[in-house]
């Protein structure tokens, strides 16, 4: 247990009732509750529904630790594509229980017919596709997050 706390950055609140912790703590509790089994597979729906922009990064912090340093399989059920978008691999979306999308995330998340679906497409991607429309070289990587989107105007206007 003192591993899964540490895992999730809680291991402070260990000795803490539930109800005198924030909602993004009670959110690492229960994935580090998850993390004591030792899955090697985590199945997470919505999260972080209910937390503000900060708490939920926090969250997605901890989902992607787990992924990339311990080899657990996150698979997360989301609608915050402005926050989980940088932190995914392979993304599915579906449109009324079917599949409609399959595969890499930049190119789903950079096709007009994803937006037309009323998918929320990530600011930093939506921007990256008005520069280019409007003529601005920015790169050919689609980015997923404001740091990416950033990082490549940076480079295409020399300030790197």
């Amino acid at each position: 247990m003192d591993w899964a706390l540490n895992q999730t950055d809680i291991y402070d609140l260990r000795e803490r009732s539930p109800h005198e912790i924030s909602g993004g703590q009670q959110q690492r509790v229960a994935i580090a509750a998850v993390l004591a089994m030792e899955p090697e597979i985590i199945v997470l729906d919505e999260p972080t529904s209910f937390l503000d922009p900060l708490s939920a990064q926090k969250i997605f912090d901890v989902i992607y630790d787990l992924n990339r340093k311990q080899g657990i399989t996150v698979v997360l059920v989301e609608h915050r594509l402005d926050l989980t978008a940088k932190y995914t691999n392979h993304l599915i979306v579906m449109d009324e229980g079917k599949v409609r999308f399959e595969g890499n995330p930049r190119e789903i998340l950079n096709s007009e017919e994803t937006r037309l679906i009323g998918v929320g497409i990530p600011k930093a991607t939506l921007l990256y596709q008005l520069l280019k429309k409007d003529g601005f070289s920015v790169g050919d990587k689609t980015p997923l997050s404001s740091e990416e989107l950033a990082d490549q105007l940076l480079e295409a206007f020399g300030a790197k």
